[in-house]
C-alpha cells in the first residue's frame, strides 16, 4: 500500500484539512448553530469520500493491481456518495443511541455495522440491506472485528493525546482545529483502510464457509 501514497495523501488532505480550513476561516463568521452544522456536514462528506476511496483502493489491491491511479479509485465514489453518507450518518446515530441506552448495545451495534461503508461501495445493495449485509458478514467474527475496532480507537486516542500535549506545550489548546486535523490525518487513513481490509477478509471467510457447505452437500449422497 505504501507505493500508493500518491492516491492516499490527496484524499487524506481533502478529508481532514478542508473541514479544518472551513472551521478556521469560515465558521467563526457564522452563528454557532449554523457553523456547527456546516463543519459537521463537510466533515461527514469528506470522511465518506475517503472511506469510499479507501474501499476501492483495497478492492483493486485485492484483485492484484499494484499501481492504482487516483482517478480509478475515485470513479466509484460519486455513484454511491449519497447512500454512503446516509449509512455513515445512520451508523453514527445507531451507535450513539446504543451507548446512551447501555454501553453493551453500543459496542454490539458498533461491531456488527463496522463494514457497512465498504458494503455500500463494493455491492451497493441499498441502505437498509447494507446494514443487514454488514451484520451477516460480521456474524461469527464479532470478537475479532471488535478487537480491531477497539485497537484503532485506542491508537487514535493516543495520537490525539500526544498532539494535544505538543500544542499545549507551544501555548495552543489541544482542541485547536489544526491539531485536530493533524491527528485525524494520521489516524483516519489507518481506520478506513483497516475497515476496508476487514470487509474483504470477511468476504473471504464467507466464501470459504459457503464453499465448505456446498462440498458437504455434494458429498452427502456419495456418503449415503
Amino acid at each position: 500500500m505504501a507505493r500508493n501514497l500518491r492516491v492516499v495523501v490527496p484524499v487524506v488532505v481533502v478529508a481532514t484539512f478542508i473541514p479544518a480550513a472551513i472551521e478556521i476561516f469560515v465558521a467563526h463568521e457564522l452563528p454557532r448553530g449554523v457553523a456547527g452544522l456546516l463543519t459537521t456536514t463537510v466533515d461527514t462528506f469528506a470522511a465518506g469520500v475517503f472511506a469510499g476511496a479507501a474501499e476501492q483502493l483495497v478492492h483493486r489491491w485485492e484483485e492484484g493491481e499494484r499501481h492504482i491511479p487516483l482517478k480509478g479509485v475515485l470513479s466509484r465514489v460519486p455513484p454511491v456518495i449519497f447512500p454512503l453518507l446516509a449509512v455513515v450518518i445512520l451508523q453514527s446515530l445507531a451507535v450513539a443511541v446504543g451507548f446512551l441506552l447501555l454501553i453493551v448495545p453500543g459496542f454490539v451495534i458498533w461491531t456488527y455495522f463496522a463494514v457497512v461503508g465498504p458494503v455500500v461501495v463494493a455491492e451497493n445493495p441499498g441502505i437498509r440491506k447494507s446494514f443487514r449485509r454488514s451484520r451477516c458478514l460480521v456474524r461469527g467474527n464479532g470478537w475479532r472485528v471488535f478487537a480491531v475496532l477497539f485497537s484503532l480507537e485506542l491508537l487514535a486516542g493516543l495520537v490525539a493525546f500526544v498532539i494535544g500535549l505538543i500544542f499545549t506545550s507551544i501555548g495552543e489548546t489541544g482542541d485547536n482545529p489544526i491539531a485536530l486535523a493533524i491527528g485525524e490525518s494520521l489516524t483516519l487513513p489507518l481506520e478506513v483502510l483497516a475497515v476496508a481490509v476487514m470487509y474483504w477478509r470477511l468476504r473471504e471467510v464467507e466464501r470459504a464457509r459457503l464453499s465448505a457447505a456446498e462440498d458437504a452437500v455434494a458429498d452427502a449422497p456419495a456418503a449415503g
